[in-house]
């Protein structure tokens, strides 16, 4: 592969990656910051660094090998995928994460949107509602509202 064909198959790489779901939230891996890093050499070899969303992560046995299996599909001659621990619990120095900074709170937010309805409206200003019993009343207008948008 020249040096185009290697960053076009990089990107397929990665469109491919994003075809992988965490089956606890819904929300690709990619997208969730899982994919530290994806590395595409010219000979056709494919390496990619990732995390789990927990140790426990009931997709621990599965997800690595299917994040594999999809590269292998796409014609990659050999792939390793290297699971590593979260940013800040040991992971190896010189590994990034594939998401900015705000990927927790957009983490957050997607998962909790999968699970709560939407919160209501008014003009620019968003309404608290309690997480716990999102149909309680607003206990008072002032703590009702969190931010303007």
């Amino acid at each position: 592969m020249d040096a185009m064909e290697t960053i076009q198959f990089h990107d397929k790489v990665v469109d491919v990656i994003r075809t992988c779901y965490d089956p606890e939230i819904p929300v690709n891996i990619y997208e969730l910051g899982l994919i530290y890093d994806v590395k595409v050499e010219q000979t056709g070899d494919v390496h990619v660094t990732m995390t789990l969303t927990s140790p426990a992560c009931p997709a621990a046995g599965t997800l690595p090998g299917e994040v594999e299996d999809k590269i292998r599909r796409l014609g990659a001659k050999d792939v390793k995928i290297e699971v590593v621990e979260p940013h800040g619990q040991g992971t190896p120095t010189g590994t990034q994460p594939a998401a900015t900074p705000a990927a927790p709170a957009s983490m957050t937010a997607r998962a909790l949107s999968a699970v709560m309805p939407p919160m209501p409206t008014h003009g620019t200003c968003t309404i608290a509602r309690s997480r716990a019993n999102p149909a309680a009343p607003i206990a008072s207008p002032a703590s009702a509202f969190v931010g303007v948008a």
